[in-house]
């Protein structure tokens, strides 16, 4: 594929994504569906374009999503976590060896949430009772990985979906 290809390929994920984000906020309960619909586009356009591209859509749906969605919070949630997330995985995965690949990917959903937690804390000076946050943060954890492992688990099948129906390797399975 050429490199003006990639582009406009990459320019169409960051569109989809980007729509997707902007959707998320009008309908209520499926936000967190559409925001994790929104990442499969960075996934895809690693697959199509590479790596380099993947970056590319993951910077524009973000930037595109804070400046255009009506939910800074979803845009913001995409860009901290859900939309680079298809490109850790698409690096962890070629380690090989699934264990080590879990451990990694744990590793740097922990990172994630305990920095969401100082950001909320901290930075953003939300005012949250601290007997609450004691009780509530080994909860809070213990939800966010069953989410992650649900999350990594949509991503995986999702890009297999793609790669057997849409990618332009198809052809060559």
């Amino acid at each position: 594929m050429r490199g003006t290809q990639k582009t406009s390929l990459t320019a169409l994920f960051i569109g989809l994504g980007t729509t997707l984000l902007y959707l998320s906020a009008l309908t209520g309960p499926l936000q967190l569906t559409l925001m994790v619909f929104s990442s499969v586009f960075t996934a895809a356009a690693v697959v199509e374009c590479g790596m380099t591209h993947g970056v590319l859509c993951w910077i524009g749906t973000s930037l595109l999503g804070l400046f255009i969605a009506p939910d800074k919070g979803a845009a913001l949630c995409y860009a901290a976590f859900l939309g680079w997330y298809p490109l850790a995985k698409s690096l962890t995965e070629r380690i090989g060896k699934r264990f080590f690949e879990y451990i990694i990917k744990f590793i740097l959903a922990s990172i994630i949430i305990v920095l969401y937690i100082f950001v909320l804390q901290r930075i953003l000076a939300t005012d949250i009772d601290e007997s609450i946050v004691e009780l509530s943060i080994p909860a809070a954890f213990l939800f966010f990985y069953l989410a992650f492992a649900l999350y990594d688990t949509f991503l995986t099948l999702a890009i297999k979906a793609y790669l057997k129906r849409i990618s332009k390797y198809k052809n060559r399975r």
